[in-house]
């Protein structure tokens, strides 16, 4: 007889990562990294099957990294874009809030997000991939489901062949060659 209840099941289920789509997420945290010019924010899905998700993620991980960081840009040549589409998103997902200049401010407020599928190279050479958030919007666009689904950013060849390349050798000695 296995021991393993219902409960255990339910807890080691595979919460990996959300699909790709559109979630209202909560702001958890921000800090400002003025020496590398981003805010990094933490996120967490608040609402809907996934509510929660980030957080049980991070409790699994080695790290405590959660797929709900992001850094956004502060650098000038980028002209503000990604501070500005995330403020605007903020603000209209938050009826009555007002940016101040204060990014502990965003601290509780709820934001709309898009994630999207990409690929990744793991450490031994596979293909995988991941949910990272693509892009901010209004909480209620995500609830009326007024987004369509980004398409998956996907590696190219020369990515997948530079790790092969770089990780064999041209030359492989047999080792039963003098035998």
């Amino acid at each position: 007889m296995i021991n393993f209840t219902q409960d255990q099941i339910a807890q080691c289920a595979d919460v990996d990562r959300q699909p790709a789509g559109g979630y209202v997420c909560r702001i958890l945290w921000v800090t400002n990294d003025t020496s590398k010019m981003y805010l990094k924010v933490g996120l967490e899905i608040a609402e809907g099957n996934y509510a929660g998700l980030f957080q049980k993620i991070a409790e699994r991980s080695e790290t405590g990294h959660s797929p709900g960081t992001l850094y956004i840009t502060l650098k000038p040549e980028h002209k503000f874009k990604s501070l500005a589409n995330f403020l605007k998103a903020v603000t209209e997902s938050n009826p009555g809030y007002v940016w101040n200049q204060d990014e502990n401010s965003l601290v509780g407020k709820i934001v709309g997000y898009l994630f999207g599928e990409e690929e990744y190279l793991s450490d031994k050479g596979q293909v995988l991939t991941s949910v990272k958030p693509f892009r901010p919007m209004a909480a209620d666009k995500i609830r009326s489901g007024a987004f369509g689904i980004p398409q998956k950013k996907r590696l190219t060849m020369s990515q997948t062949t530079q790790y092969n390349q770089s990780t064999y050798p041209d030359e492989i000695e047999d080792p039963f060659a003098n035998q």
